[in-house]
């Protein structure tokens, strides 16, 4: 509840700087991904046709939603494909964390199950920031998002829902 106050105070500071409204965003996004339904606009194309859609005068890039913009530029297939991508994702790393407390008891420390629960609080925090802004077309970010999933997945189980900790090989030089 913390995150959401602090990300609204955050949006009323840059409307008292003088930026678009996000809601004005967030509805022409809306509207351009009904318009282009199964495929939306196509990548990138936000800042092409938001003049049609705009209720204010502006320009912009994206529209402040990375959901929405994602709805815009990829409509109904894109969203689909992303929300799968997630959810397999946080499927996989609770499997993770399942399998670690069939293993092991509460009192056992475990640095995979560190790594993993850190992995999903940033995945969280990523995605409840999509929500209030682009962060996700910043490549830096993007890119650090996709080395701490495969970090997270790489503490994993193996496809046979086994962790076998004492076959790994371990890294030297």
């Amino acid at each position: 509840a913390l995150v959401v106050v602090a990300l609204i105070v955050l949006q009323a500071r840059r409307l008292a700087e003088n930026e678009l409204p996000w809601w004005s965003l967030w509805d022409a996004a809306a509207r351009i991904g009904m318009r282009n339904l199964l495929v939306g606009a196509g990548p990138g194309m936000f800042r092409w046709f938001y003049p049609s859609e705009r209720t204010i005068q502006g320009q912009v890039v994206y529209a402040s939603n990375e959901y929405l913009n994602l709805f815009a530029d990829y409509g109904v297939t894109g969203v689909l494909l992303v929300f799968w991508l997630l959810a397999s994702f946080i499927h996989a790393s609770l499997r993770i964390i399942e399998a670690r407390a069939r293993r092991y008891s509460v009192d056992t420390l475990s640095n995979r199950y560190a790594i993993v629960v850190a992995g999903l609080a940033a995945f969280a925090a990523a995605a409840v920031h999509a929500i209030f802004d682009f962060n996700l077309h910043v490549p830096a970010l993007a890119f650090s998002l996709t080395v701490l999933m495969g970090l997270v997945l790489t503490c994993g189980v193996h496809p046979s829902g086994h962790i076998h900790e004492e076959d790994s090989v371990r890294g030297s030089f």
